[in-house]
């Protein structure tokens, strides 16, 4: 399985963003970990996809933000 990099955007609970990489594993999956211990609502938005062969298209992706 070739791998992807997924470049992501997350949104402390105060506003603040920072912007993540990660690469997906064996089973297509990408870990992010944050660092901070804010309380509130935190959100991750996926910006692009990178991998041979492959064009990211953030229209048809159903899934693009996940807020927790």
């Amino acid at each position: 399985m070739q791998l992807a990099t997924v470049e992501a955007t997350l949104t402390l609970p105060n506003g603040a963003t920072q912007a993540m990489t990660a690469v997906t594993n064996a089973y297509g999956k990408a870990r992010f970990t944050k660092t901070h211990k804010k309380v509130g609502s935190w959100q991750l938005c996926v910006d692009d996809i990178t991998a041979p062969g492959y064009s990211y298209d953030p229209v048809g992706n159903t899934i693009t933000c996940k807020t927790w």
